[in-house]
C-alpha cells in the first residue's frame, strides 16, 4: 500500500467532502452510486474524491463486475488511523449515514442497483 507523505496525508483530509466519505466508509463498504445518493453531490466529483483517498493510502476497492465497493483502508498505521479517528470525531455523519442506509437497502444480493445518472440529485440550500 502506498502512504502519501504527512504534507500530503493533511492536504487529502483537508477538503470537508473528503471526511464525510471517509465518515460513512468506516461503517463498511459502498459503492460509487450510493455515495453520490448519501452525499448528494455530482458522480464525478465523489469520485474523484474517492481517486484522492484512495491514493493517500486511506481507502481499499473491491472491484465486482462494472461496480467497485470502497471502504477504509484496513491496514492503516495506527498513526495514520488515529489521525483519521480525530478528524472524523469533529465530523457529524448522521444525516449523510442515513441516507446511505436508504441506498444500501435497495441493493439486489447484496449489489449495487442504482445507476448514478439516475439519482435526483436535489438542490442544496443552506439551513
Amino acid at each position: 500500500m502506498h502512504m502519501t507523505s504527512p504534507a500530503e496525508l493533511l492536504a487529502t483530509l483537508a477538503k470537508p467532502e473528503r471526511l464525510r466519505l471517509l465518515a460513512l466508509l468506516r461503517r463498511g463498504e459502498a459503492c460509487v452510486c450510493e455515495l453520490t445518493a448519501a452525499l448528494q453531490l455530482p458522480q464525478y466529483q465523489v469520485s474523484r474524491d474517492l481517486r484522492a483517498l484512495r491514493q493517500a493510502g486511506l481507502l481499499d476497492e473491491r472491484p465486482d463486475g462494472k461496480w467497485a465497493y470502497y471502504r477504509l483502508a484496513e491496514r492503516l498505521p495506527a498513526p495514520v488511523r488515529q489521525l483519521v479517528d480525530a478528524a472524523l470525531a469533529l465530523h457529524d455523519a448522521r444525516p449523510d449515514a442515513a441516507r446511505l442506509c436508504r441506498a444500501i437497502c435497495c441493493r439486489q444480493e447484496g449489489r449495487c442497483c442504482l445507476r448514478v445518472d439516475l439519482i435526483p440529485l436535489p438542490r442544496l440550500t443552506r439551513a
